[in-house]
């Protein structure tokens, strides 16, 4: 609750919290996405009652750099540190913790991707994103209401610059619906597409394979969520 926890909740009851999104990084910090409360990190172990939980997204807000109305719903971070928060109705908004979760003094606001991005011409498909994986080659795969978009790119921390460019996926490039739902890579790099007509692969050599007719689902099944068992592969 409020009284016990730096978790914040809806404006109308802070005591009712709604988790969007949660993420452990490469380093174990766990980040939360709290609707209405901002996004927070906690440093690997973190326990009730103990310093290590931080509101990383306040400082931007109090600041008017970042809404106080965004709608958060889906977390990841990239190879460079830089995390990625996607948006019901504004996009991605991408924030660089400078590899230190929990201390806000080198944070910085690298910018939004929109159906504009960082970088002109590599936007998204829809503003509502769904869901967001990074792959093992570090490109970063953001699915939204209307298809899926690949984002490859370099970020210079230093001039807090991202240089990036997009792939758009959709329909017709053989996917089974563009309603993204859920994004995951497995151990061999394959890209796990969940829509709300089926299941589709992208491979390693960037071919679309739709499963919709496979038996791992009912072709007129949405799926919601997908997960890779690392242990067993």
């Amino acid at each position: 609750t409020a009284s016990n926890s730096p978790l914040r909740g809806l404006n109308v009851n802070p005591n009712y919290m709604v988790i969007r999104a949660l993420l452990r990084d490469p380093s174990g910090a766990m980040w939360v996405a709290s609707q209405e409360g901002g996004i927070f990190a906690a440093v690997p172990g973190y326990e009730q009652g103990q310093a290590g939980m931080v509101n990383v997204s306040r400082p931007f807000v109090e600041s008017g750099q970042i809404s106080r109305q965004i709608l958060p719903t889906a977390l990841a971070v990239d190879r460079f540190g830089v995390l990625w928060i996607g948006t019901f109705g504004d996009g991605v908004i991408l924030l660089d913790p400078g590899w230190t979760p929990t201390d806000g003094r080198d944070d910085r606001l690298v910018g939004s991707i929109g159906l504009e991005g960082v970088d002109p011409g590599a936007g998204l498909l829809s503003r509502r994103v769904t869901s967001i994986a990074v792959d093992l080659e570090g490109v970063v795969w953001v699915g939204t209401e209307a298809g899926l978009t690949a984002f490859r790119g370099n970020f210079d921390r230093p001039s807090n610059t991202y240089t990036i460019s997009a792939t758009h996926y959709t329909v017709n490039g053989n996917l089974p619906s563009d309603r993204i739902q859920a994004v995951i890579a497995d151990s061999s790099n394959v890209k796990w597409i969940g829509t709300n007509r089926g299941l589709a692969q992208i491979l390693r050599s960037g071919q679309v394979v739709n499963l919709a007719s496979s038996p791992l689902v009912d072709p007129e099944g949405s799926v919601t969520a997908l997960a890779f068992d690392a242990v067993r592969g």
